[in-house]
């Protein structure tokens, strides 16, 4: 059987290069943030990011959303 599958990009049209948020939860480089009141997954460029701790989006990328600390 041929597996198929899609990845989910709602939460990509929903957030833009540029925006800023919150974590969730810890990045060890993916994690949940909340960004414009959208809960997503996301992507650190900086490494491992705590909980709470202020982001902000810097790329979009094959349903990727990458962040870094402000």
């Amino acid at each position: 059987k041929d597996i198929e599958g899609k990845v989910d990009r709602v939460a990509e049209s929903r957030v833009q290069v540029g925006d800023e948020g919150v974590s969730v939860t810890r990045l060890a480089l993916f994690g949940q943030a909340e960004i414009d009141g959208n809960l997503v997954e996301v992507k650190s460029c900086d490494g491992f990011i705590n909980p709470k701790t202020p982001i902000k989006v810097v790329r979009i990328c094959d349903g990727n959303i990458l962040v870094e600390g402000k």
